[in-house]
């Protein structure tokens, strides 16, 4: 089973990191991406998390934006974090 789209407390989730990897593997859960409102944050923590599950981590990110005033969130998977600007967590 996979899940591409979960949050944690870096943005709306309600779960520290290390808590949602674990549900997700207790879940079931073995493809597991972190998509985050509009950060990068987590990644290097859930990978560690994971390390000794049997759960690939994939790395993702939720961008939010607006288009003809209307809120957009796009999903994206494999980023290259190491070219990536500080993008602070959206909360609203």
């Amino acid at each position: 089973m996979l899940e591409l789209h979960a949050h944690t407390t870096y943005s709306y989730g309600t779960l520290e990191l290390i808590e949602l990897v674990e549900a997700a593997f207790q879940a079931g859960v073995r493809a597991f991406a972190i998509t985050d409102h509009d950060t990068l944050s987590g990644w290097k923590e859930a990978f560690r998390a994971a390390r000794n599950l049997e759960m690939e981590i994939v790395p993702g990110v939720e961008l939010s934006t607006v288009h003809r005033d209307r809120s957009l969130h796009i999903l994206g998977f494999y980023p290259d974090a190491g070219h990536a600007r500080s993008m602070p967590a959206s909360k609203d």
